[in-house]
């Protein structure tokens, strides 16, 4: 899909930024590499990739997944973001879950390739 690796990683980076999850956040460098090894992987589940990244950073699967779980809500409290994307909430708890919203950039990444 991608020429590189390092190519893969600016791409994602860029989407990440787009969508206001910015590099300062714990959840951003956990969503890069669950991105990049979804996208690397194909048809992987969400908990191996979880997995991966939490083996990597040397945390529990569980922290990965929270971390994610801000970012994400951190984003949405951006008008922008929430407005575009509000849509695909929970009507319960009006948030999107970590699993949406990776697909979702999944699928952003591989329209624009």
């Amino acid at each position: 899909m991608y020429n590189n690796r390092m190519e893969s990683k600016i791409f994602i980076s860029k989407a990440l930024i787009r969508h206001r999850i910015f590099p300062n956040r714990k959840g951003y460098k956990y969503l890069l590499k669950v991105l990049e090894y979804v996208l690397g992987n194909g048809k992987s589940t969400m908990f191996d990739a979880y997995e991966s990244v939490a083996s990597r950073y040397g945390v529990k699967v569980n922290s990965v997944e929270k971390c994610i779980a801000n970012a994400i809500e951190n984003s949405f409290n951006s008008i922008y973001i929430a407005e575009t994307y509000g849509n695909i909430a929970s009507a319960d708890s009006g948030k999107i879950t970590n699993k949406k919203f990776i697909k979702l950039l999944v699928d952003e990444i591989h329209n624009a390739v």
